[in-house]
């Protein structure tokens, strides 16, 4: 057994429920964060409600917008979130844009460069944390890997992901850090933070959740933006005019950031304390599942001691949405030893004939019916080690039974459970493709 694998079980309150101050305390521990009460919250999970929450926060802007976004597209209707950044910048308004560049170049690399146009501060932000030593000019692919291998040789050996890389891949290295989070903070004052990025799909077909956030989370959120912001270099940012209102009878939230660069697995920590206290339920949705250890050991060891632990992901045909279902076979890989271990896996189904597919993108964890955790973690190697994200832990047992009621429905009426039958006959089928996947994951 590796240092990954060893649990932080020592530090939880076993005979306590997971909203306890003495497990609460611990999950500010792990988070290397700390609970704020007198917020008011919205869950955006119907895609076009979002969207037009998603314009009137925007079009609310007087003196400030702060956008983190993997990639934004400015065709179809998501064009109008663009242009609505645009205008603002021309009023005056001081706006900020942070993108990550090998996913933004890859689907829309001209909006960058309009965005420029129009007078926005855009970072596009790669190669995170690479100390370069690579001759100018001299910028092909093979020199691309030898760069890869020597920054991933310089990383100390207790460092999680190499030791986890050295044991269970034999050194079959493709490696980058990458950012992940999505955040739009308005005025200081409030905010829209989760799972989707400025394109049409997240928000006319698939599946997938934001929160809308006003109170003094909203200031921590801000933190969050101005600390990726300053670290790649983007010129000092106006101080918020506003301070954010406290709801009296607001909810209690808990903002985690994690940043694999600098060795902050903040929410990779956090996730895994929370299941460790679960005594019924565990239910989550991803939309993969590439598990490094200690999640995976986190997920089998609660349902091995009777929880009730229940997964929401992509089928083969919803997957079809992304790289030709190649995350339903990187899923593949780790169905039997959860379904040996207890563990339930439902896959999201697509409607007969639907040519836009309800792809799966949520992130969301619920634990007990009490406990919600929402943002832009997958249960991902990825996510695990090597983006930052972004999760807020929600205290609100009302609002996390109204989601858990929603998740049930969706198991009830969209998605097949998976048997051992069912797995092993797609691994017959589908076998090639698995040992393919195992070996692009680390992609994902």
């Amino acid at each position: 057994m590796t240092f990954l694998d060893v649990r932080r079980r020592k530090g939880t309150a076993p005979d306590q429920d997971i909203l306890s101050r003495a497990n609460q305390e611990i999950l500010d521990r792990l988070s290397v964060s700390r609970m704020v009460p007198g917020n008011h919250i919205d869950v955006l999970d119907h895609g076009t409600s979002a969207f037009n929450r998603w314009i009137d926060t925007l079009r609310s802007a007087n003196t400030s917008i702060l956008l983190q976004t993997y990639y934004l597209e400015d065709v179809d209707r998501c064009a109008n979130l663009i242009n609505i950044l645009k205008d603002k910048a021309a009023q005056g308004v001081a706006v900020a844009v942070i993108i990550t560049r090998y996913s933004q170049l890859g689907k829309s690399p001209l909006t960058y460069l309009k965005l420029k146009r129009a007078g926005i501060d855009v970072l596009l932000v790669g190669d995170i944390g690479f100390p370069k030593n690579s001759t100018p000019g001299q910028d092909s692919w093979l020199n691309r890997l030898l760069e890869e291998d020597r920054i991933f040789k310089s990383l100390p050996r207790e460092a999680p992901f190499r030791q986890w890389f050295e044991d269970q891949k034999n050194r079959d290295l493709m490696v980058d850090y990458a950012l992940h989070e999505k955040m739009l903070i308005v005025d200081g004052k409030s905010a829209i933070t989760g799972g989707r990025n400025l394109s049409d799909c997240y928000f006319f077909w698939w599946k997938d959740i934001d929160i809308a956030l006003a109170g003094p989370i909203v200031t921590e959120l801000g933190k969050a933006f101005e600390r990726n912001w300053n670290e790649f270099g983007g010129k000092p940012l106006p101080t918020a005019p506003f301070t954010p209102e406290t709801f009296p009878e607001g909810i209690t939230l808990r903002l985690t950031q994690s940043r694999p660069w600098v060795g902050v697995y903040n929410n990779l920590d956090m996730l895994c304390g929370a299941i460790d206290m679960a005594k019924q339920r565990v239910y989550i949705s991803s939309q993969y599942l590439a598990l490094p250890p200690k999640l995976s050991q986190a997920l089998t060891e609660a349902a091995a001691r009777g929880v009730d632990v229940r997964i929401l992901t992509n089928s083969l045909e919803t997957g079809h949405e992304v790289n030709l279902s190649l995350c339903h076979f990187i899923s593949l890989n780790y169905y039997r030893e959860l379904l040996y271990a207890g563990v339930s896996i439902f896959e999201y189904q697509c409607p007969p004939g639907e040519k836009l597919r309800p792809y799966c993108h949520a992130k969301q964890f619920i634990i007990d019916g009490k406990f919600l955790s929402i943002g832009s973690f997958n249960l991902s190697i990825r996510s695990s080690y090597l983006e930052s994200e972004l999760m807020f832990g929600i205290l609100d047992p009302s609002l996390a039974q109204i989601q858990e009621s929603k998740f049930l429905k969706d198991l009830d009426q969209h998605a097949h459970r998976v048997n051992l039958d069912d797995y092993t006959k797609e691994e017959k089928v589908y076998r090639v493709f698995m040992d393919i996947a195992r070996h692009l994951e680390i992609l994902y």
